[in-house]
């Protein structure tokens, strides 16, 4: 895509209360800093460490340098997002929420909300992960 990050053509396979490393943890995090990258952060504990939770900075710096297209894929509706630099694409799905490394506060945390723009919503729930990977 030609950004600071490379964006995972897919998602983590499970949902995660956010800033937990297991399906199964029901704790809530109240960490108020940006846990991409740390202990926290689901993607660098099962990917790997080059592997992250995006951070709100790097969702908008997607949106900045692509073009945003509502489409399907198969069955699936989302946004396609293409590069203004090299062309590259990558498809994010509506309907589910990927979390970002971000605390809005102590018991909430930004998201990507139906494929196309950041909101918070309550760290006790569960959304998905779409990794980056650092470059």
């Amino acid at each position: 895509m030609g950004l600071s990050v490379d964006w995972s053509s897919k998602y983590m396979s499970n949902t995660y209360y956010w800033g937990r490393t297991s399906y199964s943890s029901t704790t809530t995090n109240n960490a108020t800093y940006n846990i991409s990258g740390t202990s926290y952060d689901a993607a660098t504990y099962l990917w790997g460490s080059k592997w992250r939770i995006p951070t709100k900075a790097q969702f908008e710096e997607l949106k900045n340098n692509t073009v945003c297209v509502a489409g399907t894929k198969g069955s699936t509706s989302g946004y396609y997002y293409v590069s203004k630099v090299n062309l590259n694409v990558i498809f994010i799905e509506s309907g589910k929420k990927f979390w970002l490394g971000d605390p809005y506060s102590s018991s909430s945390a930004y998201c990507i909300c139906s494929g196309n723009y950041a909101d918070w919503y309550s760290k006790s729930s569960y959304y998905y992960i779409l990794p980056v990977r650092v470059k």
